[in-house]
């Protein structure tokens, strides 16, 4: 334990139990109140919720009075945050936003549409949804593709015109076969 003098002991302050070296140090005089950093930590997707002299604790506690001549050890308590997945369908059948917590699972909602492949929900920068609820709130927009229709146009017994490859909403225009 590091010591300023006769009666100052050290609450050191980590972020993960793991940590080689402290987040942060506080000398506090025995028997007096221990002062938390100034600045909390942060951990992506997480909210800093307190300290604890449990590396695997849930909720924060009290930090108390230094009462150790050995200084004391304290932990990061961090909770998921929770976020909002928001659908934009392009087109598509109606889905419902979905919210949870970072690194949950996530269930791809369905969605379809008359004469397209959906081909996945992408957000802004093109990247497909996970499969765990991202760090932060993200909009994601459904993407499709047309499907190609083999079409043949005959006019009694006689092709008017060879196959054609058509996309849902090509406009596409045959002859009647007369010549």
């Amino acid at each position: 334990p590091a010591k300023e003098d006769a009666n100052v002991y050290n609450a050191f302050f980590y972020e993960k139990a793991d940590d080689k070296a402290p987040y942060a140090t506080s000398p506090t005089v025995y028997g007096e109140e221990i002062v938390a950093p100034e600045e909390d930590p942060s951990k992506e997707g997480y909210q800093f919720q307190g300290w604890s002299t449990n590396p695997d604790a849930e909720e924060p506690e009290d930090l108390g009075v230094m009462d150790s001549m050995e200084g004391k050890k304290f932990y990061a308590v961090f909770a998921p945050n929770e976020v909002t997945l928001t659908f934009d369908e392009n087109g598509g059948s109606e889905v419902t936003d979905l919210t949870g917590k970072f690194g949950e699972a996530v269930v791809a909602p369905e969605t379809t549409r008359d004469g397209y492949e959906f081909k996945g929900w992408y957000d802004a920068e093109g990247n497909l949804l996970p499969d765990t609820y991202p760090a932060e709130s993200t909009d994601y927009t459904a993407k499709w593709t047309a499907n190609t229709y083999y079409i043949m146009y005959k006019n009694g017994d006689i092709l008017a015109e060879g196959p054609i490859n058509a996309k849902t909403d090509d406009t596409i225009s045959v002859s009647d076969g007369s010549k």
